[in-house]
């Protein structure tokens, strides 16, 4: 899906693009928490934290926080963090920072876990720009 290789943070996917393919899978998903945490990490990288805020918000409520595949929870709440920081609430950030890394571990490291090994880079490289950002 081309809206998931636009939340790298090289990217060479044009924004517009996969916001597109993110609104059609939407269409035809709408209580779809991956999603919508998907669009909330095109809208981080294109610079909407405000839009990107309500999107990965999105994604928690409609599972709870708790029910979202531990990889999707991982990836929803580092965007999120990195987001609220953008928008200068440190406080929020800083706690869902240390909520992405509970997720982080039982992710990759959880009871029942094999993550492969593009999962595992994937969530290091997202935790170790949230950490730079989130000093």
């Amino acid at each position: 899906m081309i809206a998931t290789r636009g939340v790298s943070k090289n990217s060479r996917v044009p924004f517009a693009l996969a916001f597109a393919n993110t609104a059609s899978t939407l269409k035809r998903e709408p209580g779809s928490a991956q999603f919508h945490g998907t669009l909330g990490a095109v809208y981080y990288r294109a610079g909407r934290f405000q839009d990107a805020v309500r999107s990965l918000e999105k994604a928690v409520s409609i599972d709870g926080p708790s029910n979202l595949p531990n990889q999707w929870s991982a990836y929803t709440t580092f965007f999120l963090a990195m987001s609220h920081y953008r928008q200068g609430r440190a406080t929020e950030a800083t706690q869902r920072l240390s909520r992405a890394y509970d997720a982080t571990c039982d992710s990759l490291d959880g009871p029942g876990t094999d993550p492969v090994w593009n999962r595992r880079l994937t969530l290091s490289l997202l935790r170790d720009e949230a950490e730079s950002l989130i000093k």
